[in-house]
């Protein structure tokens, strides 16, 4: 959905399944922005944010999570902590799922000003 809803405002997207690939495809063809979600198999968001900053200083990132669905809770308060840690590792922006793809859009524009 954020792939169509970006190529369809412009954007060039490339896309990955997980963190690992998307190092590689990074690491081959760099860009302004990478959008993470934090849970994904192989390297997860942080991981890959924290991979990120430390090689390429320039790279602009939005971190996006829904959160883990945990016994304890409904999965929300888990979302709030792993965006604070994505910003805190270098992370520009997060975005709490569901996300409009108004928002998303916005988000983007926003971070990519700042380059």
């Amino acid at each position: 959905v954020f792939r169509e809803a970006l190529e369809k405002a412009g954007y060039e997207v490339l896309e990955a399944p997980d963190g690992q690939t998307g190092l590689r495809i990074f690491r081959q063809q760099p860009c302004h922005l990478v959008i993470t979600d934090i849970f994904m198999p192989e390297k997860e968001g942080l991981e890959t944010i924290l991979e990120l900053k430390r090689e390429f200083l320039y790279v602009k990132i939005i971190a996006v999570s829904g959160g883990m669905t945990w016994p304890q809770n409904d999965g929300n308060l888990m979302a709030e902590t792993v965006l604070e840690a994505a910003e805190r590792l270098g992370a520009d922006r997060t975005l709490h799922k569901p996300v409009t793809i108004q928002r998303l859009l916005n988000t983007v524009d926003e971070v990519l000003r700042t380059l």
